[in-house]
């Protein structure tokens, strides 16, 4: 039972699999790991499984597979989720490797296999045999389709075990992109179709949202680099729901830039089902959400996203909204508008688009004139300018400009609008002649309209005929066009039933071209009505001057009772909104409690149902596999037949084991007696086939020694052939060397002498490390001889109280006895150079009274002394080792505290650093600095940490710095302030001069390093490698980082270290200064914005610091007027760096913080008004640079009204400018600045908007601003 126990153990499961696969046995080996997958999780176990996917990938076994990843998917998703990734992971990587490798060895193609889950039909065999090709050539086209088919089943067995498992979520859909991945590299299209269906469900929980929206974006670019437009479509809507799901639960669930991705892709789907109308739609949107989502929404990519808009908007046909004819003779108008609403909502439009509403839209966020000039100018030339004759011509040349455009700039997607544009023109062109021309001839037309051929023109026009755009008729005879309803073969419907509307007005525009003409000629002739024109001019203008104040001062005033009329009304309407909107958010914040509980006490019934479930089935199977292994043993059929069928399978384990041990002992007997009836046949045969052997065996002895001594002549005569020919080798040998014996002894000597002084440094070397182990041995052995000799001592002590308290009290008589009895030799209770100290004064109190009766009686340490002379010499001489052990402890404590003291430990690292060894030297600083002994500061600590950061920098060790550099403030932060800046600001300038060296001296520019708080990561270097860079050339690029990583956790370790103190806060806010420099200096913009937020998380600390109850004595106090002042001047400092490297995020907050340290010091008066017009000069351009121009002025209001207050006299060049920019920046303010914009109203964040309006006007105090 033992023996089977220990084979139950995973090791030794696992050192069996790895004996069967030794010896070839692959499928016994997977099977022994495959029944031991069914126990509680240890790390052994992901040894066992890597193993088990491993023989399942050679074997080419999903099925065993799946069976096991799902064992261990229930072992451990609650425990050890890391471990199953790392399984997975492996299995798909081992069969993604098998795959590739039997592409590379295969001839068949990718594309002769139809559907991975088919597989080869015998119909299919049959037809290869009959084709005649070859067996080799039918095995090489069979390598890769099984291969291909087992990883599209692992793909899928892995989807299928980790499915709706919150456990799991992450790995699911990380292998679900690996999945879409193998799509699209082996181009399975069935497959992905399959995919995608398999992944079309909902979820409830918004992170199970977010991965999914992830995933399905992923499902989306794969489709469409696959050109699967249908399951690019399906894809954008499953991508719509989760969104519209994800709304409901948390509207932030969706980024930005997400719905920037999706538009985009959609964009494209839409392009390539020759949808232009949500074409240029889907880029609208994406384009206001890229302004909405950056402020800085100008320059190279705004021109990019608005040109993109224009030319899609220009590239739609007029009445792209309208249901086609054959949509009308079908009759399914209701489902063309049921379609196009489905694709507004798709793109969250809230109507149906038309392509005048979207150039309206257009026109209002000013894209034309965003869009490159080309784009421009054809916008004008299409919908402003009347020219049919010339337009054509024009526009080709735009275009063909733009298609030049792009291929400069790199934007390939600007040619693809050239047809779309030029048929949109050509059919513009035939509707402005058909209005001027009843009938113009093919050839005129063709000059007109470029674009097109004879065929290609008759085309069209046919085409804009039968879209009702035209009415006109080909006449072949004539070779011309008649234009008009009457007679048309091609006539337009709308307008053979408006036919006389539309003749009206063409007789109305040529009859009022027609007046303006004639009343011009008329004026020319006729000179004294312009005169009589100009008096009455004159006259009106007077009149208008005369009363020009008091009608303006009258419209002033109503225009003032209106604004005040709407702002009450309004301020009344938000009252109300707002007490409806807070009635609602917590009727709403009521059921979404109401539903959380109820769907937490759904999800606890569901996992323990599942948990029950899993429990029953585990003990199915247990059972099942107990029955599969009965009845595979060959005993099962022998107790079948003796106990029958019902009988066995009631049977529990051991008594199977019982029964198999009864019939196997039955069986031994049995054969045993069998065995004995046996030999008594066979001992007559055997007795004579021995005799038979005995004769045949002498005749061979008599054959072996009549040829004996021949063979061993044979053996002589070649045994002396050998040797005379090794001899005369030798001999050879030896002529040639003794012919170069003095050349080689002068080239040993002139050896010898030239490395004569190697070999001297070598063995002093040698010398000293042999003297340095040495002296750790002996210490090393006197610590144990120690430790032993304690252990010892307390074992004493143990057993002399347990023998005291065993024996009684013994009487007076027997206490006197005792008493003159020699006492024995005591244990060392104590260090033998303690013990001895404090026997030398008692001996001499014990020999000053009576001096011992003249020493005629012996003392009690001379008693002592003569047992220990009468000890045998094997315990003396352990004596003596104890006192040279000791002497050597002492003589090493000695050392040690000799070589502690500051001035030793500064010229041992000086001897360290001259001979080459920084690394011993820094080490033998840093034991000194961490040492308890250095308790009182003095001048040679500064000598030592200047010595101590020039070695860390010339290591490059930031983490041993810093925490030399906290020991020595704990040092110093009372008693050597100055010192203690001393040493950080060595520190930091020699970081800075060895960057500034490595900038010199390396070819890396700082664009490429992207953060320093990352370093190179093996993609890095491998794509170094593979970009064919030399190595010294990489070493080059590879020196100016490591320095910029050093100095940059330099300045970070410094601000950490000096934060929230008091005695070092001066020094503190001088370092944040020289980082914002540093940041500055090497346009460092990610190192900025976290040196940002740790200045941000160091104020929140004092602030937290001083709300507790116990503030501790070095702490900074808000209340300290020198404190915020330094704190101010550093902010601004911040604000200052921020808007030079043009981060204006980072500025804005910047400017909020500096807001809060005012509000903190109001009181105080803290901030200067000079502080202030700085503050506000600042704020104005961030204001600027975000395209708000409502406070943009009122910070340079604010700012003017700061410069009157403080000056005085505020008058001449300066007032003028100061003026001059506040009058332009309010006269810049469009109206209605103040209302939110339209999408805002459409996405329903007014409240958002007002809250930040209302952060704004709280920056700015509410002075002045009751324009705002």
């Amino acid at each position: 039972m033992r023996a089977n126990y220990q084979s139950h153990k995973p090791e030794a499961a696992l050192q069996r699999a790895h004996e069967f696969i030794s010896v070839g046995k692959q499928r016994d080996a997977l099977q022994s790991l495959h029944d031991l997958i069914k126990k509680q999780w240890s790390q052994i176990y992901e040894q066992i499984m890597l193993k088990y996917v491993e023989l399942c990938v050679n074997l080419r076994n999903s099925t065993l597979a799946k069976d096991g990843l799902y064992q261990y998917k229930i072992l451990t998703q609650q425990v050890a989720v890391k471990s199953l990734e790392t399984v997975l992971e492996t299995f798909l990587t081992l069969a993604e490797q098998k795959t590739l490798e039997a592409q590379k060895s295969s001839i068949e193609k990718i594309e002769e296999i139809d559907d991975l889950d088919v597989a080869d039909a015998p119909e299919n065999l049959l037809l290869s045999f009959v084709s005649g090709a070859v067996p080799q050539d039918r095995m090489d086209r069979t390598v890769l389709s099984p291969w291909l088919r087992f990883q599209w089943d692992t793909f899928r067995n892995c989807l299928d075990l980790l499915r709706n498992n919150v456990y799991v979520e992450q790995i699911y859909h990380h292998i679900a992109r690996q999945s879409f991945a193998f799509c699209l590299q082996y181009q399975r299209r069935n497959e992905f179709r399959k995919l995608s269906d398999m992944l079309r469900i909902k979820l409830t929980n918004i992170e199970s949202l977010t991965l999914m929206l992830e995933t399905r974006l992923c499902q989306l670019d794969t489709a469409i680099n696959m050109e699967l437009w249908q399951e690019a479509y399906k894809s954008a809507e499953d991508l719509h729901n989760l969104m519209q799901i994800g709304k409901d639960k948390d509207k932030k669930i969706a980024k930005p830039s997400s719905y920037v991705n999706y538009y985009d892709k959609i964009a494209l789907v839409f392009w390539k089902g020759g949808n232009t109308l949500f074409h240029a739609a889907s880029l609208l949107q994406k384009f206001n959400i890229y302004k909405d989502m950056k402020k800085q929404f100008t320059g190279e990519e705004a021109t990019d996203q608005a040109t993109r808009v224009l030319l899609a908007t220009l590239s739609i046909p007029d009445g792209a909204e309208n249901p086609s004819i054959l949509t009308k003779h079908l009759d399914i108008e209701e489902q063309h508008i049921a379609n196009t609403r489905i694709l507004s909502a798709l793109l969250r439009m809230p109507i149906i688009p038309t392509r005048n509403g979207i150039l309206k839209e257009i026109a209002r966020l000013n894209i034309p004139e965003i869009a490159a000039p080309e784009a421009f100018k054809l916008y004008k030339c299409i919908e402003n300018d009347f020219d049919p004759l010339h337009i054509a011509v024009h526009v080709q040349e735009m275009l063909l400009e733009i298609e030049q455009l792009g291929e400069k700039l790199g934007y390939s997607e600007y040619g693809q609008y050239s047809n779309s544009i030029k048929q949109t023109v050509a059919a513009k062109i035939v509707k402005q002649i058909s209005s001027l021309y009843e009938s113009i001839t093919l050839e005129r037309l063709s000059e007109i309209i470029p674009f097109y051929d004879r065929m290609q023109l008759e085309q069209f026009l046919v085409d804009i005929c039968k879209q009702h755009s035209v009415s006109a008729h080909i006449d072949h005879r004539q070779n011309c066009i008649y234009f008009g309803p009457e007679d048309a073969i091609l006539a337009s419907e709308l307008e053979s039933e408006n036919g006389n509307i539309s003749e009206i007005s063409k007789i109305k525009t040529h009859v009022s071209s027609f007046y303006s003409i004639l009343q011009d000629a008329y004026l020319e002739i006729d000179q004294s009505l312009v005169k009589e024109l100009q008096e009455k001019l004159a006259r009106q203008i007077k009149i208008y001057l005369t009363h020009k104040d008091g009608d303006f001062e009258r419209i002033l005033a109503r225009r003032k009772k209106i604004e005040h009329y709407k702002e009450s009304t309004e301020q009344m309407k938000q009252e109300k909104l707002l007490q409806v909107q807070m009635l609602a958010n917590k009727q709403e914040e009521k059921r979404r409690t109401e539903e959380y509980k109820k769907l937490m006490e759904e999800n606890k019934e569901n996992e323990q149902r599942r948990k029950l479930a899993e429990q029953e089935e585990i003990k199915r199977r247990v059972v099942a596999e107990r029955m599969q292994k009965q009845k595979s043993h060959p005993l099962y059929e022998m107790l079948v037949k003796e106990l029958g069928e019902e009988a066995v399978e009631k049977m529990d384990l051991e008594q199977f084991i019982i029964e198999k041990r009864n019939l196997l002992d039955k069986e031994r007997k049995e054969q045993q007696n069998r065995m004995l009836q046996q030999e008594k046949k066979f001992d007559y045969n055997v007795r004579a086939v021995h005799l038979e052997e005995m004769l045949v065996w002498k005749e061979l002895s008599d054959e072996r020694q009549a040829s004996a001594p021949e063979i061993f002549d044979q053996y002589e005569t070649r045994r002396i052939d050998e040797e005379i020919k090794a001899r005369e080798k030798s001999l050879e040998t030896f002529q040639l060397l003794t012919k170069v014996k003095d050349d080689a002894i002068k080239f040993m000597r002139s050896t010898i002498q030239s490395h004569a002084e190697e070999l001297k440094v070598s063995k002093e070397q040698w010398k000293e490390k042999m003297e340095s182990v040495r002296e750790k041995a002996i210490e090393k052995l006197a610590i144990e001889r120690m430790k032993k000799w304690q252990v010892e001592v307390e074992r004493q002590k143990r057993l002399e109280e347990e023998q005291r308290r065993k024996e009684e009290q013994p009487p007076p008589q027997q206490v006197r006895k005792v008493e003159a009895i020699p006492q024995p030799r005591q244990p060392l209770e104590k260090p033998l150079t303690q013990q001895h100290q404090e026997s030398r004064p008692q001996q001499r109190q014990e020999l000053r009274p009576q001096q011992r009766q003249d020493r005629k009686e012996p003392s009690p340490q001379t008693l002592q002394w003569r047992d220990q002379v009468q000890k045998p010499p094997s315990q003396q001489r352990e004596d003596y080792k104890d006192y040279f052990l000791l002497f050597i402890i002492v003589i090493m404590r000695a050392n040690y505290h000799q070589s502690q003291k500051p001035e030793a430990a500064l010229q041992r690292a000086h001897e360290f650093i001259s001979v080459g060894k920084q690394r011993d030297a820094l080490q033998n600083l840093y034991d000194l600095i961490k040492g308890r002994r250095q308790k009182q500061w003095s001048q040679i600590h500064e000598q030592i940490m200047l010595k101590y950061v020039e070695l860390c920098v010339s290591l490059r060790n930031s983490t041993v710095a810093k925490d030399g550099l906290y020991q020595y403030k704990m040092l110093t932060q009372q008693v050597a302030v100055k010192s203690l800046e001393t040493v950080f600001s060595a520190l930091l300038t020699l970081a800075e001069k060895k960057t500034l060296e490595a900038q010199k001296s390396s070819i890396e520019k700082m664009e490429e390093i992207d953060d320093l708080d990352v370093a190179d990561t093996p993609e890095n270097l491998l794509l170094s490698v593979v970009s064919g860079a030399v190595p010294q050339d990489r070493m080059d690029r590879t020196v100016l980082s490591p320095w910029l990583r050093f100095q940059w956790d330099t300045y970070r370790n410094c601000l950490d270290l000096l934060r929230n103190n008091v005695y070092v806060e001066q020094i503190y806010h001088n370092f944040a200064r020289q980082s914002f420099a540093f940041c500055l200096r090497y346009k460092r913009r990610n190192e900025f914005r976290k040196l940002s937020d740790m200045l941000r998380l160091h104020l929140t600390q004092v602030q937290k610091a001083q709300q507790a109850q116990t503030i501790p004595a070095h702490a900074i106090k808000l209340t300290n007027i020198d404190s915020l002042t330094l704190m101010l001047e550093t902010r601004l400092c911040q604000l200052d760096t921020a808007i030079n490297m043009e981060l204006w995020q980072e500025a804005y907050k910047t400017a909020e913080d500096l807001h809060n340290l005012m509000q903190i010091g109001k009181d105080k008066k803290i901030a200067k008004p000079s502080s202030y017009a700085n503050y506000y000069d600042k704020i104005a351009l961030v204001f600027w640079k975000g395209g708000n121009t409502l406070f943009h002025a009122a910070s340079l209001l604010q700012k003017f009204n700061i410069h009157k207050d403080m000056k005085k006299q505020f008058t001449g060049e300066e007032a003028t400018d100061q003026a001059t920019k506040v009058l332009l920046a309010t006269l810049s303010i469009p109206d209605g600045a103040e209302r939110p914009s339209i999408l805002t109203k459409h996405l329903d964040i007014e409240e958002q908007h007002i809250a930040n309006t209302r952060l704004i006007f709280d920056i700015f105090e509410g002075k002045g601003l009751a324009l705002v």
